[in-house]
């Protein structure tokens, strides 16, 4: 089995951009573009506001140079059509994984409404919900044999949502490095 890449990129109204980088097991790029694009994308969306869209997955393999790049341009489904957070308001998730150490974690952006959080927290209910959500997610990719794994090939265990609103950057900038 080999370690796919699945990067998933967002795009606002506004014109603001992000990506999620997502790493899955398999036996071959068509199985994990079909399984993700039947199972994962219909499972992130309700976590994406209304004015966002999915734009596009870049589906990559670890090993060689294969990859797939599908256009989607899907809008978010999310019930709550609230006034959106500033795009660095983001909910964190956390993935444990069959390794020691620590978990792998996404932020989950466009998706924070002012009626989703209270006093910088988001609400139990809310976060539950993604939870489960998340959890329901890494389940039915595994049933596809197409799971869930870290960068190192460690498979992804429980998940659990951070309840203080994340503050992400939106872009860090690199130190450039002068050679001489």
């Amino acid at each position: 089995m080999t370690v796919f890449r699945v990067q998933v990129n967002y795009r606002t109204n506004s014109g603001g951009k992000w990506s999620n980088v997502y790493h899955m097991r398999g036996a071959l790029i068509g199985d994990i573009r079909s399984n993700f694009e039947s199972v994962g994308v219909p499972a992130l969306r309700p976590f994406l506001h209304a004015a966002n869209t999915l734009v596009s997955v870049l589906y990559s393999s670890d090993s060689d140079d294969t990859f797939i790049s599908d256009t989607l341009e899907l809008p978010g489904t999310s019930a709550d059509t609230a006034s959106q957070l500033p795009l660095f308001n983001c909910a964190k998730v956390l993935f444990s994984t069959s390794a020691t150490g620590r978990p792998d974690y996404k932020f989950i952006k466009g998706w924070l409404t002012e009626t989703l959080t209270e006093d910088g927290q988001i609400e139990t209910a809310t976060r539950n919900a993604m939870q489960t959500a998340f959890q329901d997610l890494l389940t039915d990719m595994a049933s596809e044999d197409t799971p869930f794994v870290s960068e190192s090939d460690d498979l992804w265990g429980i998940v659990s949502v951070q309840g203080p609103v994340q503050m992400r950057q939106l872009h860090r900038k690199r130190k450039k490095t002068v050679t001489p």
